[in-house]
């Protein structure tokens, strides 16, 4: 049987997911889509649309934005595991480098802290909503995500990019820096054992 992988790029309400399958000599795609991760009729960057509003309004709509992220990614997790079935094991979430506080008045009034506590808001919704299908997870990070990826795999930078290219290739468009991300945390899951 062979072993499945899925890895994720999220942005603010959405994620591109690609699954590999454990094959050799490389990994191969089995699946890529793209992922609601919030509802349409809520802001997808929370924080920016809570600093218009005052402090208790602000927490309010960040909490309920949460609650509802997190609901729309537990479905989407859920449809993507019975897509692929049971062979889907484990999954490679991107983590970054800073934490906030997703509810702070600070994060509210720094627009670089908007977009990381955003950020922060839907991978933390991936890793829980892989955890709760059963999936086991690895976070990795974002900003060292190809030199990990690199020294696991024992390739240089160079042959580690051509070998996700090439997996790319057989799928065709969209097959970009979003795809190729997902698929790196995807092929480190792999490499993880049980």
């Amino acid at each position: 049987m062979a072993r499945l992988a899925v890895g994720f790029r999220e942005h603010a309400g959405w994620a591109v997911a690609v699954v590999l399958e454990d094959a050799s000599p490389l990994p191969r795609v089995v699946d890529r889509l793209r992922l609601a991760l919030c509802p349409g009729d809520l802001p997808r960057e929370v924080h920016h649309a809570a600093a218009q509003l005052d402090p208790d309004s602000a927490r309010a709509l960040v909490t309920a934005v949460a609650e509802a992220s997190a609901d729309a990614t537990r479905s989407a997790i859920e449809d993507l595991v019975a897509r692929n079935g049971r062979n889907l094991g484990r999954a490679g979430v991107p983590i970054s480098d800073s934490s906030v506080a997703s509810s702070s008045t600070a994060t509210r009034k720094a627009h670089t802290m908007m977009h990381a506590a955003e950020g922060q808001l839907y991978r933390e919704g991936l890793a829980e909503g892989c955890a709760r299908a059963g999936l086991r997870v690895h976070r990795f990070s974002r900003g060292g995500l190809t030199s990990l990826a690199s020294d696991a795999l024992g390739r240089t930078t160079a042959e580690l990019s051509a070998a996700i290219d090439s997996m790319g290739k057989v799928l065709g468009p969209p097959w970009a820096r979003d795809q190729k991300d997902a698929a790196l945390c995807a092929w480190l899951a792999l490499l993880i054992e049980p």
